[in-house]
C-alpha cells in the first residue's frame, strides 16, 4: 500500500524485490561480466518470485540482449504450469549504468512488465534499478530490496 505522500504526488508505490532475487540477479551479471545477461522474473499467486535465466542470443551480447526464442517459450510454459505470471524482465549492462539504452527502448517487449537493469559499470559497486516503459518514455520505479 502506498503512502499518503505517494498518493498526493501521483508516485507509484515502491517495487519490493526480495533480497535473494536481487542477489541472484547480481550474481548472474557478475558470472558473465563482458556480456549482457537476461531473463524473466515470475510471480506466483502468493507473491513468491522466481528467476528464469535465459541465454542471450544477440549477435553483439556485449552491447545488447535478445532472449533465446526457444528458452523464452520454455520459460513461459514453465511459468504457466507453475501458476506464475510474468512480473519483470531483467538484463545487465556490463559497460554502462542501469538506465535503459536506446536499444532497450526500441526492442522492448511486454510493456506491462517491469524492466530491471543491473549495472556492473559503477566503480566496483553494482547498481540495480527498475523501470516501466511507457508511451512517454521510461519511468524509473522506486525499488526496495527486502529481506522478505
Amino acid at each position: 500500500m502506498g503512502t499518503q505522500r505517494e498518493a498526493d504526488s501521483g508516485e507509484a508505490p515502491a517495487i519490493v524485490l526480495p533480497r535473494r532475487i536481487a542477489i541472484q540477479l547480481m550474481h548472474e551479471a557478475q558470472r558473465q561480466p563482458d556480456r549482457e545477461v537476461c531473463g524473466l522474473i515470475a510471480e506466483s499467486g502468493n507473491g513468491d518470485k522466481r528467476i528464469y535465466v535465459i541465454r542471450n542470443a544477440a549477435a553483439g551480447p556485449e552491447k545488447a540482449f535478445e532472449m533465446d526464442p526457444q528458452a523464452l517459450v520454455a520459460a513461459h510454459r514453465r511459468m504457466r504450469e507453475a501458476g506464475e505470471q510474468l512480473w519483470a524482465i531483467y538484463h545487465s549492462h556490463p559497460h554502462g549504468d542501469a538506465t535503459p539504452s536506446s536499444v532497450d527502448l526500441r526492442e522492448s517487449g511486454h510493456p506491462e512488465a517491469l524492466q530491471i537493469i543491473v549495472s556492473l559499470d559503477i566503480r566496483g559497486v553494482l547498481q540495480l534499478r527498475a523501470w516501466r516503459f511507457t508511451d512517454d518514455g521510461p519511468r524509473e520505479q522506486r525499488l526496495i530490496v527486502s529481506d522478505e
